[in-house]
């Protein structure tokens, strides 16, 4: 896969990014996201050069195109969502880094289908894409 951005998301559960991990495992569905990051760790499950399944329209660009970053402890209080919300943009930041990518390059999964309220916790607290990003990068 040709890495042209990261597209976050927000599990909709407590759970951490391991027991995610396990559960998504257990269902067979390794390659519905690439990482699951909590307020502790961010855990890889799938390789940043496979497609992962994450946006829920098929073959569409975002899962053809960005890295899935499911940020867990969703429904969690807002202090451990928070910390799980950092650990996630330090995760992001490398991410760009590493594929040259700008603030352009980020989505919410809200941006490929409209339909889904998702990142549900970032779009509860930010109202819009452009707010999150400015609260926590700076380009240049």
């Amino acid at each position: 896969m040709e890495v042209k951005g990261i597209t976050i998301h927000n599990t909709g559960n407590s759970l951490s990014a391991r027991e995610n991990k396990r559960l998504l495992k257990e269902s067979g569905r390794l390659n519905y996201c690439h990482f699951l990051v909590d307020e502790k760790e961010a855990v890889r499950t799938i390789s940043e050069d496979e497609m992962a399944l994450h946006t829920g329209k098929g073959y569409d660009l975002g899962n053809r195109y960005t890295i899935a970053i499911e940020i867990c402890r969703s429904t969690c209080d807002d202090e451990v969502n928070s910390k799980a919300e950092e650990r996630a943009v330090e995760l992001i930041k490398k991410l760009m880094k590493k594929y040259h990518l700008t603030t352009k390059d980020i989505y919410f999964h809200h941006d490929f289908d409209n339909q889904k309220y998702c990142p549900h916790r970032i779009l509860d607290k930010y109202i819009i894409k452009k707010a999150f990003i400015e609260m926590y990068f700076k380009e240049g």
